[in-house]
């Protein structure tokens, strides 16, 4: 497999990823589950990562221009955004919200 072709699989992985994070969210909405909530959150989180991933292998195709210090923010963004859950679910845990 080549770089282009895993970056294609990251621009076809991320369109997946928002349908599952909607089925997911709708999912949520209806049946009132709080663990499904707090996933629906997260894959919500974990879409935005997919995204930078998509849009860095759309540059990598030629599809988009991305400056390389932009593209290096977006990498540091999306590694701080895959963070986001822990700090979440350590925030409920301290508050209590588990028990």
């Amino acid at each position: 497999m080549s770089v282009d072709d895993v970056s294609r699989l990251l621009i076809v992985l991320a369109g997946f990823d928002w349908v599952a994070t909607a089925v997911i969210y709708i999912a949520a909405y209806h049946y009132r589950e709080p663990a499904l909530s707090e996933r629906a959150s997260t894959s919500v989180i974990l879409s935005a990562v997919a995204t930078i991933a998509a849009l860095l292998g759309a540059n990598r195709l030629g599809l988009l221009h991305i400056d390389s210090g932009l593209a290096t923010v977006m990498l540091a963004g999306s590694l701080i955004l895959v963070s986001a859950p822990q700090f979440i679910w350590t925030a409920g845990l301290a508050l209590g919200k588990f028990r």
